[in-house]
């Protein structure tokens, strides 16, 4: 077992095994509840942007997996948005002027023709009074005529169709697709910016586990963070000492290099007591019974550091 897991044993033992002095006063150590970052995704880690020690600030980027696949993904996704916006667009304004224009100019042809096949109708009325074989070249101008006038109607009516441009049902087809494509746009965009983590407060860098290069699994931490707002004073107390206590109950505390004046309140006193490790069993079982209780530091700007000893007054004196 390493020292760093025998040591919470150590104070414990002494918080127990003592009996409170004269001041009332008992050993405790500061714990931090860490922030271990990882991302949802396994992948090969493509940079490390912190080294330990270093003080981040919230938002900061800490490491970033590799993320080419996802780019392209986005990419892709980022140009068929663009294609069903087109589509769309395309459908709601109708044809181009150059289209239109064209419409229009087939239109005025029809329009100049439908002139002359009425006028060649008249003349050949005219001759079929005095010349019976025009009777065949009479009947050719009445279709002729007939013909021009539809051709107008047809393409009076596709110019019409054209500048209000699709119907309702195609409209509604090409929206749907728009839609479609801004959520797979939307989900490439938070696969992509799930390979890049940051620092979710204001912390130190306690600990960087991967180096750029290593693969890390799904939910594995990369970099270990210590919010000082996390930091706490951990103690173990018996029965008769927890007797005084209460929630948010001010406790004044004192350690090697601190400032006079420290305080922490109580956060956390334990519904159900456990035993001690076996060296302190005794007789009395009693004894034996502690209470884990937490306290939270007042001054997040506290010199406290996880594992340092410190000393807590309780406001009440039980005898040893």
């Amino acid at each position: 077992m390493t020292m760093r897991r025998l040591f919470p044993l150590m104070v414990l033992l002494l918080s127990v095994t003592a009996c409170q002095d004269e001041t009332g006063s008992v050993t405790g150590y500061v714990e931090a509840d860490r922030i271990h970052v990882g991302l949802p995704a396994a992948g090969q880690v493509a940079a490390v942007d912190v080294r330990r020690g270093d003080e981040v600030a919230a938002g900061a980027t800490l490491f970033r997996l590799d993320d080419r696949a996802e780019q392209a993904r986005r990419n892709a996704a980022a140009a068929r948005l663009g294609q069903a916006r087109n589509q769309r667009d395309d459908l709601l304004t109708g044809l181009r002027p150059q289209e239109l224009n064209a419409l229009r100019a087939q239109r005025d042809q029809a329009v100049a023709d439908a002139r002359q096949a009425d006028a060649e109708l008249a003349r050949q009325r005219g001759l079929s009074r005095t010349e019976a074989t025009a009777r065949a070249l009479l009947e050719k101008a009445e279709a002729d005529a007939s013909r021009s006038r539809a051709k107008i109607a047809e393409l009076t009516a596709r110019l019409a169709q054209a500048q209000e441009g699709a119907r309702s049902a195609a409209i509604a087809a090409a929206e749907a697709a728009v839609t479609a494509a801004e959520a797979d746009l939307a989900a490439a965009d938070w696969a992509l910016s799930q390979r890049t983590a940051t620092a979710p407060v204001p912390a130190r860098v306690e600990d960087v586990l991967f180096q750029a290069g290593e693969t890390v699994t799904a939910a594995a931490p990369v970099v270990t963070l210590l919010d000082p707002a996390r930091l706490q004073i951990r103690l173990y107390l018996g029965p008769e000492q927890i007797s005084g206590l209460s929630p948010d109950q001010a406790l004044s505390i004192r350690c090697d290099g601190c400032p006079d004046g420290l305080t922490a309140r109580v956060r956390f006193i334990a519904g159900e007591a456990s035993y001690a490790p076996p060296v302190l069993y005794s007789r009395d079982n009693t004894a034996t019974l502690v209470f884990r209780v937490d306290a939270v530091p007042d001054r997040r700007d506290a010199p406290l550091h996880p594992g340092q000893p410190v000393v807590v007054r309780l406001p009440s004196r039980s005898g040893g």
